[in-house]
C-alpha cells in the first residue's frame, strides 16, 4: 500500500495547481448502507462455518429479489493473525430500514447455527456515496481492504483524492469485468476506534486483479513522482492495515 499513498500524495500537490477533472465535481450518489458480520471461528470448525455461509446464500437472494437488499457477499480471510477475525459477511441497501429488516429477517438462522456458538463476533454499520459495480452473482472471487486512520479533517480530503484519480481506474476495471465493485467507506454507528477512520475495498474477479490495480496505481505514480509525503498530513500511519479475502459468493444487483 506504500506506493498507493505516494500516489495519493504526489497526487493531492498536483491538485492545488490544476483544475480539478469532472468527476470531482458530480454531486455524490445515494448513500448506500453496508452491514458487515465478521466472525473469528476456531480452526478446527472453518469447514463447518464455511458450510453454514453456503447456506445463507439463498436466503440472502430472496431479500435481494424482493427489493430489500442491493447485494450481499460472503468472505474468508487469507491472511490471519493470533487473535483476529477468519470469516464475515455482508449485505447492503439504500436504507437503514431495510438493513434492519434483514437483520431480523437472517437472525434466526444465525442464532441457530452451533458453529456461531464459540466463535467472536463483531459487526459494523457503514455508508457510502462513492461505489460502482456491474450486477451479477460472482463465485470465488477476491476482494482487497484498506483500512485508514485519518487525522482531524482528513476525511473529506482523502476522500476527495480518491475518487479524483484512483476511482477511474477501478471504473475501467468494472467496465472490462476485472472488478465487480468497489467502495469508498465511512462508520455510520462510530464503534470504539472507529471515529476519523475510512476504508475502501474492490473485489476482483481474479487474483490477477490487485496486481493490474496496483499496477495502474503505479502508472499514475510514476507518471507524477513529485511530493510523495504530502498526504500523511492527512493520515496516522500507525492506524493502516490491509486485508486480502476470498469471496465464495458476492451479488451486484
Amino acid at each position: 500500500m506504500r506506493n498507493a499513498l505516494t500516489v495519493f500524495a504526489t497526487l493531492f500537490c498536483l491538485s492545488l495547481f490544476a483544475a480539478t477533472p469532472a468527476r470531482a465535481q458530480e454531486t455524490p450518489q445515494p448513500t448506500v448502507y453496508t452491514y458487515v458480520s465478521f466472525w473469528g471461528v476456531p480452526r478446527a470448525h472453518w469447514g463447518a462455518m464455511e458450510t453454514f455461509l453456503e447456506s445463507e446464500q439463498s436466503a440472502f437472494d430472496k431479500l435481494v429479489d424482493a427489493g430489500t437488499l442491493t447485494g450481499y457477499g460472503t468472505c474468508i480471510y487469507e491472511l490471519h493473525s493470533v487473535d483476529g477475525f477468519t470469516h464475515c459477511t455482508w449485505f447492503q441497501a439504500s436504507s437503514v430500514g431495510n438493513i434492519l429488516r434483514a437483520l431480523n429477517a437472517l437472525s434466526a438462522s444465525a442464532a441457530s447455527s452451533p458453529v456461531l456458538a464459540d466463535t467472536r463476533h463483531m459487526d459494523e454499520l457503514y455508508q457510502s456515496t462513492m461505489y460502482g459495480g456491474h450486477p451479477g452473482v460472482y463465485h470465488n472471487a477476491y476482494m482487497w481492504f484498506g483500512h485508514f486512520t485519518l487525522k482531524r479533517g482528513g476525511v473529506g480530503p482523502w476522500s476527495h483524492l480518491f475518487g479524483i484519480y484512483v476511482r477511474p481506474e477501478l471504473d475501467k476495471m468494472v467496465a472490462s469485468g476485472e472488478v465487480a465493485g468497489y467502495q469508498l467507506l465511512t462508520p455510520l454507528v462510530h464503534t470504539p476506534g472507529s471515529s476519523g477512520t475510512l476504508d475502501y475495498e474492490f473485489i476482483s474477479t481474479s487474483p490477477d486483479g490487485i496486481d493490474q490495480f496496483f499496477t495502474a496505481v503505479g502508472k499514475i505514480e510514476s507518471a507524477n513522482p513529485a511530493i510523495p509525503a504530502a498526504i500523511s498530513s492527512y493520515e496516522n500511519p500507525a492506524g493502516h492495515y490491509d486485508v486480502i479475502l476470498k469471496i465464495p459468493v458476492a451479488r451486484e444487483k
